[in-house]
């Protein structure tokens, strides 16, 4: 599939060159081709130079829709190299960690050849895929500072760059002087760079190399993220911090709505749910901001909403889950197993996007925007309470309602039972998320940490049941239709049997996650937030 070039260290992964990783990038602002001219001139009188050529590159770069390589200091870039393309994963300062020439650029970390760098990146990305975020054409001079034997001590590169793909395509954007280390020639290196700054009187350039691409590219990273995140004061009235809260939950609708759509990779569903199912809790939880008749009327849009998507998501988290199973079964009958559930997901998908398509949620959408983004003239009995007096009251009786249950969980107790704790735990988990802001943050973050280990646990015993009767289901549509040889049916059965004793084993280890949450540590940090 391609070919992997490596070398001695570790960041994300290997670097593929001789560059010394233990000196960052020097980068130096030039403002006119002129300056650059000038530039050089000063290098020829100072140091041995020798011209290494001048390449012209077309660069894409590469991250997933909530920048999980940007946030984890890395970039993946691709350029098109005789008829195959050469990708790089670098690190903010554009220092190649991994270069590799392959067919076609990946979609997704998987669709990598095994190797290191695919290892790094599927830890960092997990299913979300490669969206190309910036095009620029790289016109590069490349310049060797030579010693008295005539070896390369220091690489230099003068970079001129321009946008490709909008409006000002082949303009001029970014004009730099980038010098590289090189291993065993840190003295040199610093001598360049001390007379770049001191002598030639150039200015370093402010930011990473990525960081400057992606914003002269007209791009804002960092402008999305799955977390909510709402910085509210205290006093402030609960209509003015509901509308806060509300409005960044439409933004996560509408932000996902598009990728969703598309079916770019399965958690642009997953946020969009999530952010629907936090409106949806909180117009329940935090109720009398509004009229009654406006609450009861968008509590049930986001629940027909949330419902909507609902079945299309839990035949992602299936198919996810049985490719765990993959070695268990006869090739054939995994396989088949395997499309029967992508054709009902092709099912699902278009029953979502024709209910996408109506009216009733363009309505939805419209008419709840209006509420939230402007001043809401019908208010409710408690709109004008402080926030933080509703926070304190929600939050005590969402833990009350957690604790008592969570101390009721037996070996027999029924999975409608642990289905509602869970229910009752997400439900607390959005509230302390809502209002963390208004809590001691450590505190705050030391209760949602122990919450979402008995919930995570909580919603794998679900998401095993959902399977179970997914599974069932499917032996019934295809027992239906002749043909099906009997060994898939066994093979159903022992994959039913593989969940139901997965499934065992996670409500024995329920106790451990309830003693965790329940404990004296858990239950005084959470009166503390509710003082």
């Amino acid at each position: 599939m391609g070919r992997l070039e490596q070398g001695g260290r570790r960041a994300l992964g290997d670097v593929g060159n001789s560059q010394d990783s233990a000196c960052p990038v020097a980068s130096f602002v030039l403002e006119t081709i002129m300056s650059a001219q000038d530039i050089k001139r000063q290098l020829t009188g100072k140091f041995r130079i020798q011209r290494l050529g001048r390449v012209v590159s077309e660069l894409t770069y590469y991250d997933t829709f909530d920048w999980r390589l940007y946030r984890n200091a890395a970039g993946l870039v691709s350029a098109p190299s005789e008829g195959s393309y050469l990708l790089s994963l670098v690190d903010l300062e554009g220092t190649t960690r991994y270069r590799m020439t392959l067919n076609s650029v990946p979609q997704f970390a998987r669709d990598l050849p095994l190797c290191q760098a695919r290892e790094a990146l599927e830890k960092v990305t997990e299913l979300r895929r490669f969206l190309p975020i910036a095009r620029i054409e790289r016109h590069s001079e490349r310049i060797a500072v030579l010693d008295r034997r005539e070896k390369i001590v220091t690489r230099l590169s003068l970079d001129r760059d321009a946008v490709l793909g909008d409006s000002t395509a082949g303009r001029l954007k970014h004009l730099r002087l980038k010098v590289e280390p090189l291993t065993g020639y840190r003295k040199e290196y610093a001598a360049i760079v001390r007379f770049l700054e001191h002598e030639a009187g150039l200015v370093r350039c402010c930011g990473s190399e990525v960081e400057r691409v992606l914003v002269t590219a007209g791009c804002c990273p960092l402008d999305y993220t799955g977390k909510l995140i709402v910085r509210l004061e205290p006093g402030i009235r609960t209509d003015t911090a509901s509308k806060q809260i509300l409005v960044q939950l439409l933004n996560a609708v509408e932000a996902n709505e598009r990728g969703l759509r598309d079916d770019l990779d399965p958690e642009f569903l997953h946020d969009f749910r999530v952010a629907v199912r936090r409106t949806r809790s909180y117009l329940g939880q935090v109720k009398g901001v509004f009229a009654d008749d406006l609450e009861r009327h968008f509590r049930g849009e986001f629940a027909w909403l949330g419902k909507l998507t609902g079945p299309t998501r839990d035949l992602d988290v299936h198919l996810l889950s049985i490719a765990g199973y993959e070695a268990e079964f006869p090739k054939t009958d995994f396989e088949l197993m395997v499309r029967h559930l992508r054709r009902r997901r092709l099912v699902s998908r278009r029953r979502l996007l024709r209910g996408l398509d109506t009216r009733r949620y363009l309505k939805l959408k419209a008419h709840w925007n209006a509420l939230i983004g402007t001043d809401v003239d019908e208010r409710g009995p408690k709109a004008g309470l402080p926030i933080s007096e509703i926070a304190e009251d929600r939050i005590a009786r969402a833990y009350s309602r957690v604790y008592k249950r969570a101390l009721g969980l037996r070996k027999e107790t029924p999975s409608e039972t642990i289905h509602r704790l869970r229910i009752d735990c997400k439900r607390l988990r959005y509230l302390l998320e809502f209002f963390r802001s208004l809590c001691d943050v450590q505190q705050a973050n030391s209760v949602i940490r122990s919450l979402k280990g008995l919930q995570d646990r909580l919603g794998l015993y679900n998401d095993l049941s959902v399977q179970q009767v997914a599974v069932r289901e499917m032996a019934e549509e295809l027992f239906a239709r002749s043909g099906t040889e009997a060994s898939v049916f066994l093979s159903m059965g022992r994959l039913i049997e593989r969940l139901e004793a997965r499934q065992k084993l996670v409500k024995s280890q329920l106790e451990k996650s309830i003693s965790g949450f329940t404990g004296e540590k858990t239950a005084e940090a959470l009166l503390e937030l509710v003082r």
